[in-house]
């Protein structure tokens, strides 16, 4: 059983705007393949507190100061074939619901947990622009050592935001199915690979030990992404 795990940004629950978005093209995903089941995390109704800033996650790799539904979230997350991150977009950027996520979440950043795990992000807008927000996930994806594989955008209530956009869906759904199915494998991108490079000078001085034991491990300092990316 394929599972996909659709972390939803938004503060309204089951009544958002945002889950609408996902839990629509989840139906064109389930059309598909029956077979895939998918979790759906409401941040809006999970208790995750703002991040301290107090760096103690870079030696543990894991927030041990709050004592919140952060970690559950996560097991969700890790346990996943593919993963949707979806926000709504609040003061040009993503909600405050899915900054607490990441942030709580800024070991994995170093770590590349999520490895090649490919992810979809997913944003909506009453008027706002939305540019800033999606690029904003797909950077998360990226630092997270997940594949961004594909977007969906609604605004208002327009589905898909339009006939093309109602395309573009149909087609990612193809393709989700595809790599569930591992007819596919997720192809890096060259924001993968750039980050990749950067974490090797980084982590050359940041306090971050659980990253760096993670790094000698797998021997990733003489390694491309994509040469790591062959070997999960």
């Amino acid at each position: 059983m394929k599972t996909i795990t659709a972390i939803i940004g938004s503060p309204h629950g089951s009544a958002s705007f945002t889950r609408g978005l996902v839990a629509d093209f989840l139906d064109l995903v389930f059309a598909r393949c029956p077979e895939v089941e998918a979790n759906v995390v409401s941040l809006g109704a999970s208790r995750i507190g703002p991040c301290t800033g107090c760096f103690r996650c870079f030696e543990s790799g894991i927030c041990e100061v709050l004592d919140d539904d952060l970690r559950k979230v996560q097991a969700q997350v890790l346990a996943a074939d593919l993963v949707i991150l979806a926000s709504p977009v609040h003061a040009n950027h993503v909600s405050a619901q899915m900054k607490a996520f990441v942030d709580r979440s800024f070991a994995w950043s170093h770590a590349l947990t999520l490895l090649g795990k490919p992810v979809i992000t997913a944003v909506t807008a009453a008027y706002s622009d939305m540019t800033v927000a999606q690029g904003y996930l797909d950077w998360v994806a990226c630092a997270l050592g997940a594949v961004p594989v594909g977007h969906l955008r609604r605004v208002q209530s327009n589905p898909f935001e339009d006939v093309a956009g109602y395309h573009d869906a149909q087609a990612l759904a193809d393709r989700v199915v595809a790599l569930l199915e591992e007819r596919q494998k997720p192809q890096a991108t060259d924001a993968n690979r750039a980050y990749f490079e950067e974490l090797k000078g980084l982590l050359s001085y940041l306090p971050a030990e659980y990253a760096r034991k993670r790094w000698t491990t797998h021997e990733w300092f003489a390694k491309t992404f994509d040469e790591a990316l062959s070997e999960i």
